[in-house]
């Protein structure tokens, strides 16, 4: 297992978080971050006793224990912001497994942040939908690949049957 470490960025416009008004709540209240088995060895293998790992397939979930930050928010930035997680890049998007079989898998997008510089923040959507695919073939290997924004609506829907499916069991 290799681990890397890189500096925090800087400027604002190396990382426009560092303009955040909301002490980069997105970092310091992380829940749900999907990661490839790559980017999990890469940032979080080291921490991985200060986190709840849940699995999607070959994709990873992890939250924070106990509500904490971020493992690699330190000193108030992320010290891995160079090599960060495509989820952490693709923000102000957030990616989720819609579905998966052997041969194929439905990765969906959407934007449901409350981050008040939604607008400032780099990322396409052209972008995104790329970098969720290349999240697809990393985690998924050489299967068939779609990959679709969800409405709001959508989003919502998944994210109350989920809920519902962790309560009856």
């Amino acid at each position: 297992m290799t681990t890397a470490t890189a500096a925090t960025a800087t400027t604002a416009t190396d990382n426009p978080c560092l303009a955040c008004t909301i002490q980069q709540d997105c970092c310091t209240r992380l829940s749900g971050l999907r990661v490839t088995q790559w980017e999990f060895d890469r940032c979080f293998a080291q921490h991985a006793d200060l986190l709840d790992i849940a699995r999607e397939g070959p994709v990873f979930v992890l939250t924070p224990k106990g509500g904490q930050p971020c493992p690699n928010w330190k000193d108030g930035g992320c010290s891995v912001y160079d090599i960060r997680p495509r989820e952490c890049r693709l923000f102000r998007f957030t990616l989720c497994v819609r579905s998966s079989s052997p041969g194929a898998v439905s990765l969906g997008y959407h934007c449901d942040t409350q981050c008040r510089f939604n607008d400032r923040l780099r990322g396409t959507e052209e972008v995104a939908a790329s970098a969720v695919a290349e999240f697809g073939r990393e985690a998924f290997g050489m299967v068939q690949i779609e990959v679709r924004r969800e409405s709001r609506t959508e989003f919502l829907r998944r994210r109350l049957v989920s809920m519902v499916q962790s309560i009856v069991g």
